[in-house]
């Protein structure tokens, strides 16, 4: 199916039609305890909710001015065929994306060379000029939560598709089917249907359990469900069809992101902040009488730099302040924290090993003693 025949499908272009009312002033309400920010979020709408977005910290302008830069050099890299600074980007997009410091993408980094990255992009280049549905994947084309960030850096009008904005398109389509019940036939529905989308889980701690977000979409008694997200090519239609969904929706003259510059990367952002909590399969909108999950503060006897796997703070107490400040801020992961940390003064946090801890290397103390003032 080719961008065209999809756009065309009955209960897409009523979806379509049902996107653009949910941009206007109350069009669109969702609302949840955010745990980076430590407070209470709420959207009216779906611009509202681009309006509203952070990450790590940063506004929109922030970031999209980062994934801008990040943008230029890998589409400048590629073009020159400067593998080594490919490399260099690719590496630095997974670090902002907070996928870097995971083994299974540091795997990724070390076991594909930078002749492999650059095949993939030529390929992918080569199958996006004319992208259909039911490619064959000839090419081996991969996709996951790191690889989406890069194609949509290098790809003009391919949204990223990660955990959260699937939750978000599952909701909206939940939602729509809820307002066109009509339209729905669960016979029909599966992970083919034209409006199907998965979604990933939300942070976990350390023991693998599911912290406070819920991102599952699925209303079982209304017969609407949706799954995890998986590694394979359905996850590329997925990626693909949200792509087309959002560039019809932002092509439109009515729509206040059409005259954005990147149109495509703001609406983008306001289904990042929506699916970040859903409330829980069937609920979406919390009361307005509910109390709002607490994500616990960091328990002070446990300093989160620490030494030897005791409490005893590292000698640079400045720096275990600044992790501690980013963490109690930003409401994010340890890692995050310390990433956020290591970037406001200067210091690559992919060329640190996985784990921070005593164990995090001779190297940085080193770098650390010689640098920090």
């Amino acid at each position: 199916m080719t961008k065209a025949k999809y756009l065309q499908d009955t209960n897409v272009l009523a979806f379509l039609k049902w996107l653009r009312e949910r941009q206007k002033p109350n069009g669109f309400v969702h609302e949840y305890y955010d745990g980076y920010a430590r407070k209470n979020w709420k959207c009216a709408s779906l611009h509202e909710a681009f309006k509203k977005y952070h990450w790590k910290g940063r506004d929109y302008a922030e970031t999209s001015g980062t994934l801008a830069n990040y943008s230029d050099r890998l589409i400048d890299a590629f073009t020159r065929r400067d593998l080594g600074e490919l490399s260099t980007v690719w590496t630095e997009i997974y670090a902002w994306g907070g996928l870097g410091i995971f083994p299974f993408f540091q795997n990724y980094l070390n076991i594909h060379t930078a002749e492999d990255r650059y095949r993939e992009l030529k390929a992918l280049l080569a199958w996006w000029d004319d992208p259909s549905l039911n490619y064959q994947n000839d090419a081996g084309l991969k996709i996951d939560s790191a690889l989406t960030k890069v194609y949509s850096l290098f790809l003009k009008n391919f949204v990223i598709y990660d955990g959260r904005v699937g939750a978000a398109m599952g909701l909206l389509v939940r939602r729509f089917f809820e307002d066109n019940p009509s339209l729905f036939h669960e016979k029909n529905w599966s992970e083919g249907h034209a409006l199907y989308f998965a979604y990933g889980d939300g942070q976990r701690d350390k023991k693998g359990r599911l912290l406070n977000q819920s991102r599952d979409p699925s209303d079982e008694h209304g017969g609407i469900s949706f799954s995890r997200l998986k590694n394979d090519w359905c996850r590329m239609q997925m990626n693909v069809k949200t792509s087309w969904i959002v560039d019809s929706v932002v092509g439109d003259k009515d729509s206040p992101f059409y005259k954005m510059a990147d149109g495509h990367r703001a609406f983008e952002a306001a289904l990042f902040m929506i699916g970040y909590d859903l409330g829980g399969p069937g609920h979406g909108i919390p009361s307005a009488n509910s109390t709002p999950r607490q994500t616990p503060p960091l328990p002070p006897e446990k300093s989160l730099v620490t030494e030897n796997g005791n409490s005893k703070p590292w000698k640079d107490e400045k720096f275990a302040a600044r992790c501690n400040e980013n963490y109690q801020r930003m409401g994010c992961t340890q890692s995050e924290a310390i990433s956020r940390s290591c970037e406001e003064i200067g210091f690559s946090f992919n060329k640190m090993p996985v784990m921070f801890s005593a164990s995090a290397g001779r190297g940085f103390r080193e770098w650390r003693n010689k640098n920090w003032i």
